[in-house]
């Protein structure tokens, strides 16, 4: 989300952000829809945590 490459919970906490409405959009947003839904929200950001924790 961040455009580093790396996924990590640096990109959960832009997720969370702009769910909040805290920032109103992501650097790289197009990388922000993990599950397909067709919208990013706090479910993706669950998603980059798992992913980081390799579970």
């Amino acid at each position: 989300m961040d455009c580093d490459g790396v996924v990590n919970s640096e990109d959960a906490a832009l997720i969370f952000q702009l769910e909040a409405g805290l920032t109103m959009s992501l650097p790289c947003e197009e990388n922000g829809d993990l599950n397909g839904d067709g919208e990013i929200t706090g479910k993706d950001a669950q998603l980059v945590l798992v992913m980081e924790a390799g579970l």
